[in-house]
């Protein structure tokens, strides 16, 4: 790697995050550039143009390509990338259904069904049939079977079964049509010449360029989970008989159930046939049209966390990642801490020369996830070889349905956005570094899937087919990162076509080991046999756990081959394989005060040249374990790691330097050398990272770091009224309702009586698999007249003036108490659909208040949403406008009149200094987004994480102002409201849940104390 100013690092877009950019309205080329620049002020890189539900432009029509060309335009203006997406939604394959429509290209299932089951959709989707008589035990378990007549009759204890294999039926998610067969060329190729084609002829010119990415998203063989249902490829049965002698039919409802013995031939035949199908079908004719067109793929595959969704939905994840010029995977929710997902992929980038790895991000978390959540989540997945975020979303509109799209927006909504620039810098320096950088593993394990898919015949209610696998493989990748061993997986099917033994090293590809794990498997295959072989003859180092294979290629090993092979290799303990693997493998620690590795850090070592290396490491908050999908929120991760022990191997005339990644500083650090160890001490906090550059002091000049100010004279501050960047509101949401001048419902959620409407329109509903806006003829339902009446009470009337924030106020009669008021909109509110319209002075009384909407609601409207009154007020008992009161620290502004405000608040202090110096400022508690501090009105500093304190600059004796803006969120005032907090997952179905009867808000706020010491 060259020599590095790390000042420098991370300025080119390359490196820094491009978002999912939610196309969801109905596209305006100058809409689409002003977005763009809000993007690049924020400090991102680049965007995905990303069709999502909501979008009222006929896709890949003339009009959305000259909203893409407005925003490859603009990119290249601002030196930003401009990514392509290949779908409308997702998973991709269907074209927005546009392919599908012709039901020869549909999906296929294999589908199991009682005798008396009707079999849903069009006959002739039924492709095939068989019928077996079968006998069950009392846990569901398949006792035996055989093939049967369809009219057979049967007495209990057996029973007679139809397994089928049916053609997708019609599907809202997919405008009416379905999901793609992805395994069979000609359906995969008509969608690459509906889609990636068509965008070469409009584009092409700029592939590479300001185009380089192309995402595919989820794209998998299986793409709806049920218990009854499986995957199918006509070209299966041939394929099979090759693999088993005998006909597939023989063997279905092995798919379906588990048999006597756990683990099934047929089924690893199976599942092995669909993984190669699906990759060297989709994933390969996708890769390979990207390469000649000089374009990167990148993009997820579906489910590739545990065992068992991996083999739901596309076999292997690792396998499909090799025709990905930028791998890449899926991490919902703040809950998730999945090792092993990002761990997978990028051991195939190492393994393939793939200097890029994509972590789609932040998806499912909820408006108030905090920016120190941003960088908690980032920072451990790029300590395990993430490298590029693509955040989960932008959205292009709040309009309708759009605004529960899995929020947060990751945008100009936001009130933090404004602020997120400095983050993009820490990210985009990080990633830099880590993307030109060296992994030194070299510990290969061997991966686990294949034994799954022996084992998958009727999965439990955990959603797994067989426990003690998916436990062990979710313990085996967190036991490895806790003992902090530096390994890559390996998956047989890469193995087997680039596995081979090198001067002693077993390689994968780029990538060469010097040892090999064998976790407990039930199966390997034949290749990976003769590898593992040769490398134990050359001396390599092979280590199990667990019981010896009994099978080859899902084949029982009746000559012993593994056994005998087993001899040569180290049996570890299963429950403490990683302590002896990290003293053969790690070439660094991180020990607590009692030697052991320090609870919950996440951390890699990488080469940056010949001489130097890096050290970057995470403290997570929490222990790391098995449980990775129900994690504590990132706010709940308070461990503090004190007093750690840092120890990593060296050249004697090396030093350590710790790098700021915010700044690009390198700072000398206190460090001691013995038997070819440098040691020192640091301490992590909650979410902290830390990164240390270690090599030759004469090629890492660094600068003395100031110690932080520890103790000091308590300084008074005298605390000012506080001032807020928007007006307060009172969201209302439930109204009663007529519909053609009859009252249908009282006091209805609006999404309830939303979802009434449409259903008497015959309109589909706007849940997120709703059809899009595009697909909807303007006259293909009737109209209907509504009138919503809202009614609040005024304790004490505002002295200025209200307005009303309303989608589309120009569909609507606006009355208050009788008075009609304007429907001309006076701007917008947090997004330009979300619009402000005066209402008049004196039409607000004390007492309560009737708002009145009335509208023609027809198939175009965008829906009915909850509107918000906005202005100077404050709101009492939850619903109850009054008179606005000032706001101080200690208490959250929802028990200060204000729990629907989701701005900026900022905090105002004055203090006296008796003399010049440093002070410390210490906040203890507050809630929002990020913490803003000023002093004097000079540049403002923004903690995104904690600790949340801050050393001033040398400051004179006298007078002095003190500003502590807390950025806000929009969970206050766009919810869910009626769903719990503490829940992790927020989605469109969020929004339809009713927990309680009344509004759950969050604290915001600066609700501790404040403490600013002047430093002694």
């Amino acid at each position: 790697m060259r020599k590095l100013d790390f000042k420098q690092l991370g300025r080119s877009a390359e490196y820094r995050s491009a978002p999912f950019w939610a196309w969801n309205g109905k596209m305006d080329p100058a809409e689409v550039r002003r977005q763009i620049n809000v993007m690049h002020d924020m400090g991102m890189g680049g965007f995905y143009m990303h069709s999502r539900t909501g979008l009222a432009t006929e896709y890949m029509s003339e009009e959305w390509f000259e909203a893409i060309k407005s925003g490859i335009d603009e990119a290249g203006k601002l030196g930003m990338e401009a990514n392509l997406y290949d779908e409308d939604r997702w998973p991709s394959g269907a074209a927005g259904g546009l392919v599908t429509a012709d039901r020869k290209y549909r999906i296929r299932y294999l589908e199991l069904y009682e005798d008396n089951e009707e079999i849903p959709g069009r006959g002739e989707d039924i492709l095939h049939c068989w019928s077996y008589v079968i006998k069950k035990d009392a846990e569901n378990n398949l006792l035996e079977y055989r093939p049967a007549a369809a009219d057979e009759a049967v007495q209990s204890p057996q029973q007679l079964i139809r397994i089928v294999v049916r053609i997708a039926h019609d599907q809202l998610g997919f405008n009416n049509a379905a999901y793609l067969d992805t395994m069979n060329p000609e359906a995969v190729q008509k969608f690459i010449d509906f889609t990636h084609e068509k965008y070469f002829v409009e584009c092409g010119s700029e592939f590479g360029r300001k185009v380089p990415y192309f995402f595919t998203d989820e794209p998998n063989y299986l793409d709806t989970i049920t218990r009854n249902r499986r995957p199918w490829s006509e070209r299966l049965p041939e394929l099979f008989k090759a693999a088993m002698q005998q006909d597939i039919s023989e063997f279905l409802p092995e798919f379906f159930f588990k048999i006597p013995a756990r683990f099934s031939s047929a089924r690893y035949v199976y599942y092995r046939i669909l993984t190669g199908l699906f990759a060297e079908t989709f994933m390969k004719m996708v890769g390979s049209w990207c390469e000649n067109h000089h374009i990167k793929l990148t993009g997820h595959v579906l489910r590739e966390d545990t065992l068992t969704n991996q083999l739901f939905a596309v076999g292997s994840a690792m396998t499909h990642y090799e025709y990905m010029h930028m791998p890449g995977i899926d991490l919902l929710t703040e809950k998730w801490l999945t090792i092993n997902t990002v761990k997978q992929c990028s051991s195939v980038a190492r393994q393939l020369g793939k200097k890029r790895v994509l972590s789609e991000i932040y998806g499912c978390t909820g408006w108030d996830f905090p920016l120190a959540g941003h960088k908690a989540l980032g920072d451990w997945q790029y300590a395990l070889g993430v490298n590029y975020r693509c955040q989960h979303l932008y959205w292009y509109t709040m309009r309708g349905q759009a605004k529960r799209d899995y929020p947060a927006s990751i945008g100009g909504q936001s009130p933090w956005h404004r602020v997120y620039a400095a983050l993009e810098d820490y990210f985009g320096r990080l990633s830099e570094l880590l993307s030109n950088a060296e992994a030194v593993a070299e510990l290969l394990v061997v991966h686990p899937v294949e034994s799954m898919w022996g084992c998958a015949g009727s999965y439990d209610q955990k959603l797994s087919y067989d426990q003690t696998l998916d436990a062990a493989f979710a313990s085996l990748g967190a036991a490895l990162v806790q003992a902090q061993v530096e390994f890559d997986y390996g998956d047989e099917a890469l193995m087997s076509k680039y596995g081979s033994v090198k001067d002693g090293r077993l390689a994968v590809g780029k990538a060469l080991y010097r040892g090999v794990y064998l976790p407990e498997v039930l199966t390997l295959r034949s290749t990976t046999v003769e590898l593992l072989r040769s490398f134990s003859s050359a001396g390599g180092r092979i280590y199990y756990s667990g019981a010896v294979p009994q099978y080859i290629d899902g084949q029982v090993d009746s000559s012993a081959v593994l056994a005998q092979l087993y001899k040569n290799f180290i049996r570890l303990d299963r429950n403490d394989f990683a302590g002896t693997l990290a003293a053969e493998f790690a070439h660094y620690s991180i020990k607590d005060a009692a030697q052991q590795p320090a609870f919950g850090v996440v951390a890699c070592q990488k080469r940056l040249n010949d001489h130097t290396c890096l050290l970057f490491a995470v403290n997570v908050g929490c222990a790391i374990n098995g449980d990775s999908f129900d994690m504590p929120n990132v706010l709940e991760r308070q461990n503090v790691l004190s007093d750690l022990q840092w120890q990593v191997e060296a050249e004697p005339d090396c030093v350590v330097r710790e790098l700021d990644i915010y700044s690009g500083e390198l700072y000398e650090n206190t460090f001691s050398i013995a038997a070819g160890q440098l040691c020192w001490k640091a301490n992590l906090a909650p979410l902290q990272s830390r990164c240390y550059i270690i090599g030759r002091a004469g090629e890492l000049p660094a600068a003395a770091q100031a110690a932080a100010i520890s103790s000091g004279t308590a300084v008074k501050l005298q605390e000012h009224p506080a001032a807020f960047s928007e007006k307060n509101l009172l969201v209302l949401d439930h109204a009663n309702l007529q519909i053609d001048h009859k009252i249908v419902a009282e006091n209805i959620y609006i999404l309830d009586g939303d979802a009434m409407i449409r259903s008497q329109l015959g309109l589909s509903s706007r849940a997120g698999a709703a059809l899009q806006p595009w697909k909807i003829p303007p006259s293909s339902a009737g109209k209907v007249d509504i009138e919503l009446e809202y009614t609040f009470e005024c304790r004490q009337v505002p002295e200025d003036t209200l307005q009303l924030i309303i989608e589309s106020p120009e569909r609507f009669v606006i009355e208050l108490n009788g008075i009609k008021q304007s429907n001309q909109s006076r701007g917008y509110w947090c997004d330009p659909a979300l619009e402000v319209v005066d209402l008049q002075s004196g039409s607000l009384r004390c007492g309560v208040n009737t708002l009145k909407l009335r509208s023609c609601y027809t198939s175009d409207f965008a829906g009915l949403e909850a509107v918000a009154l906005y202005g100077n007020f404050g709101v009492a008992q939850g619903s109850v406008l009054t008179l606005p009161e000032p706001v101080y620290s200690g208490r959250s502004l929802t028990e200060q009149l204000m729990p629907f405000y989701s701005g900026n608040t900022v905090y105002n202090y004055t203090f006296e200094l008796p003399e010049s110096g440093r002070c410390r400022l210490n906040i203890s508690r507050w809630s929002g987004s990020a913490l803003g501090i000023t002093f004097d009105h000079g540049q403002e500093k923004v903690l995104y994480s904690p600790p949340y304190a801050l050393d001033s600059a040398e400051l004179s004796a006298g007078r002095h102002t003190l500003q502590i803006t807390v950025y806000g969120h929009r969970r206050n005032s766009c919810g869910p409201f009626y769903y719990q907090p503490e829940h992790g997952w927020i989605g469109p179905h969020e929004f339809q849940v009713k927990e309680q009867p009344e509004k759950i808000t969050v604290p915001l706020g600066l609700t501790g104390t404040v403490e600013l010491l002047l430093a002694r």
